[in-house]
């Protein structure tokens, strides 16, 4: 399985590579899945040699049109731990992490000496490929032709479907920063096709809910801040007057439906850490299109009252010409702490009314929250789980 100076070891996905420690996982040389499953291999190797580029590798199986294989990169780590860790660690030391899952490079891998490092091998049949034990045949070859290794992975593929995924899963979605980190413009065709396709991928990996910026997420925003502009409700203000169009939310609803996605988080109506504001909330006024709410905003004041006051019924009214009823979940304030209990309650009691036929959650530490009643739906953090 290998040569003098290729080592390679076939390993589980749960194991973790280092490129500066000796690899003492146990081998991996066989493993099962569902028909619908996705299952995933590591092959580690090691070169001993000189620095070695252009190293090709070849997967020979029934099964390779469904494999895609990526190499383990490293990322730097300065702070890997808190000082009052636990043992429950791989380790502790700042240094290189195996992390990101990176495409071969056209021109093949390049091996460096004393190291070792890892590829990872998905297999995704999608129910195409009938019952049955397939090997999974895995050479290295140098840029010449030489063969450096082979190694092998048998893969059982039993004849059952799993189940559908019964758990509301999310994990908060920031389309602004998509758009930042590619430079383009917010809601451009180009910014939609790229929040496509990371919807997309979020689906495939388990999560159906989605964080759906009605209005920009007061979310990690510094106190007098302002995170880039991503409104999906268009505001016309006239006076005490303001109308909506749900052309982009509509577009949106469809776009995550179509890629699988279930159900809806609506983006929080106060700021986050007391709901004593109300989020960033850009209208279009005699002409001109600029912030009529946000920090300087008093969460309890009148004009935010009858901001939501209107705009509210009309949102409901949307989602139930929509069939999204039992889709749609509303967000008060992000961890609200025992001395924005009043602010709370009264950023609560402003939207009840309106929302009281859907589920309302939030992220909680506070317990007193849940005691009193105003907080149904806590969603804790693992470290508050407990009370």
């Amino acid at each position: 399985m290998q040569n003098n100076e290729l080592k390679i070891k076939v390993i589980s996905s749960l194991e973790k590579v280092f490129a500066d420690q000796e690899l003492n996982a146990m081998g991996w040389n066989r493993g099962s899945m569902l028909l619908n499953e996705v299952y995933s291999f590591q092959i580690a190797y090691s070169w001993s040699g000189f620095m070695l580029k252009g190293v090709e590798v070849s997967v020979n199986s029934e099964l390779s049109p469904w494999i895609t294989v990526r190499k383990v990169g490293l990322v730097p780590s300065e702070m890997p731990c808190y000082a009052d860790h636990d043992d429950n660690i791989l380790r502790s030391t700042p240094g290189l992490y195996p992390d990101p899952l990176m495409p071969l490079d056209t021109g093949g891998l390049t091996f460096l000496p004393e190291q070792w490092r890892s590829l990872w091998f998905t297999i995704q049949p999608d129910c195409k490929v009938a019952p049955g034990s397939y090997p999974i045949t895995i050479t290295f070859n140098s840029s010449t032709g030489e063969e450096l290794g082979i190694a092998e992975f048998q893969l059982e593929i039993i004849d059952a479907i799993l189940s559908k995924q019964e758990l509301i899963h999310t994990q908060w979605f920031h389309t602004d920063c998509l758009a930042t980190w590619y430079k383009v413009d917010i809601f451009s065709e180009e910014h939609w096709e790229i929040v496509k396709k990371y919807i997309n991928t979020a689906v495939k990996h388990g999560i159906n809910m989605i964080l759906t910026p009605l209005f920009t997420p007061p979310l990690d925003t510094v106190v007098g801040g302002e995170r880039p502009t991503v409104q999906l409700v268009d505001v016309v203000k006239s006076g005490d007057t303001y109308n909506f169009s749900f052309e982009k939310l509509n577009r949106w609803v469809n776009m995550c439906l179509s890629v699988g996605a279930e159900y809806f988080e609506l983006s929080h109506l106060f700021t986050q850490w007391g709901a004593k504001h109300a989020p960033k909330i850009m209208a279009t006024e005699n002409g001109e299109y600029k912030r009529i709410f946000g920090w300087d905003t008093d969460a309890a004041g009148e004009e935010y009252k009858n901001f939501l006051g209107q705009f509210l019924p009309e949102l409901i009214t949307f989602i139930n010409e929509n069939n999204l009823k039992a889709k749609c979940y509303f967000h008060v304030s992000d961890e609200p702490s025992a001395q924005h209990l009043d602010s709370y309650k009264s950023a609560s009691d402003i939207i009840k009314e309106h929302v009281k036929d859907f589920p309302v959650i939030d992220a909680l530490s506070d317990y007193a929250f849940y005691e009193t009643g105003m907080v149904k739906t806590p969603i804790p953090a693992t470290n508050h789980i407990e009370p």
